[in-house]
């Protein structure tokens, strides 16, 4: 049985000190005083709350985001970190007792998620004992619920029941990693997007074994929830990505990046192509040869993303690779990246200039 089933089974998911609080070893709890970071040792928690033993005396209703972090057996620290948002209800000798405050949820909704979290990564014996790994799982739930409140259901079964264990597990990396894109300063407002669109790219992410792969779906998903992304151009990439590989997105991911080094007119018109030897395409990419880099820029410019590669001798291996992308590949590389657009490249306002 999973710590956390541990945890829902004594409590009855109360935010009482005596229901279900069990001791928890192996798991720092880091928050901010001041500008000081501070590190502190759980002495017990809940599925809804955690008392630490520190020298800190909130006073009750305060407000302190925590960061939870696995350590291992030597103490270093194990996973990635966890970040949950708190309130204090109650000082001890030894410490503070706090309860969670998850965004946007009362309390029988946040429960509910530990709940389908805990069976979910209790079916997988390499997470089931993760207690940090649980609590993401029902945080990253709580954030797709959030961008498509009326697929809450659909969307709950489908990562649940429907997909595999392993593409569940995936699903939810995915989420993860759009909320963190969502999450970045500067985001702009988001938008509900509509159930089809958030399970198709569930279930298309899911079925990526690729990480790069994965970051594009997860950034597909966080730029769809912009207020300035529209319904049909979130489509038009959910389309085009079906029809990559992973050797498709790191020469996009090449290509763009050197396009925004390099800088375009408004437009995005580039004064002259950029190009790049193959052999370096190659190698940056990790393509298996040189006529897998010249098919895959072919695919890409056959779906309107990269201009075209001619070789100057049909007989000969290709020698310079065309990596200038195209307006619509530049927005695919946004959009894939959690943006609604692509940023001004760097020398744009010199190109203008110069003009």
């Amino acid at each position: 049985m999973s710590l956390v089933w541990k945890l829902l089974n004594r409590a009855q998911l109360s935010e009482r000190r005596e229901d279900g609080r069990i001791s928890v070893r192996d798991l720092d709890v880091y928050y901010f005083t001041g500008s000081k970071q501070k590190r502190s040792r759980v002495k017990d928690m809940s599925a809804t709350g955690i008392y630490l033993q520190t020298d800190e005396r909130w006073l009750p209703g305060a407000r302190v985001l925590l960061t939870l972090q696995r350590t291992g057996l030597l103490g270093q620290r194990s996973g990635p970190p966890l970040q949950l948002r708190a309130r204090s209800v109650r000082a001890g000798e030894d410490g503070v007792g706090l309860t969670f405050v998850p965004d946007s949820l009362d309390a029988v909704a946040w429960r509910g998620l530990i709940t389908k979290a805990a069976a979910l990564n209790g079916r997988i014996p390499s997470v089931q004992n993760d207690i940090v790994g649980q609590f993401r799982t029902a945080q990253v739930l709580a954030f797709l619920i959030r961008t498509c409140p009326s697929g809450e259901a659909q969307m709950l079964k489908f990562i649940t029941e429907t997909l595999g264990d392993e593409k569940a597990l995936r699903a939810i990396e995915i989420g993860r990693m759009a909320q963190e894109l969502l999450d970045e300063p500067g985001d702009d407002a988001t938008q509900e997007i509509s159930p089809d669109l958030l399970l198709r790219v569930l279930e298309l992410g899911s079925d990526a074994n690729d990480e790069l792969m994965q970051h594009s779906w997860a950034g597909l998903l966080a730029s769809s929830c912009l207020a300035e992304a529209e319904d049909s151009s979130s489509w038009n990439c959910v389309n085009l990505l079906t029809q990559f590989l992973p050797g498709h997105i790191q020469i996009l991911t090449l290509a763009c990046t050197r396009a925004a080094q390099k800088g375009w007119e408004p437009g995005f018109l580039f004064r002259e192509k950029i190009e790049c030897p193959a052999v370096e395409v190659r190698r940056l990419t990790g393509i298996r040869d040189l006529a897998g880099v010249e098919q895959d820029l072919n695919h890409l410019h056959h779906l309107g993303l990269l201009e075209p590669t001619a070789r100057a001798n049909s007989f000969e291996h290709l020698v310079d690779a065309n990596i200038t992308p195209t307006a619509l590949g530049l927005k695919l590389f946004a959009r894939c990246s959690g943006r609604a657009e692509p940023s001004a490249a760097p020398g744009d306002k010199a190109l203008q200039l110069a003009s």
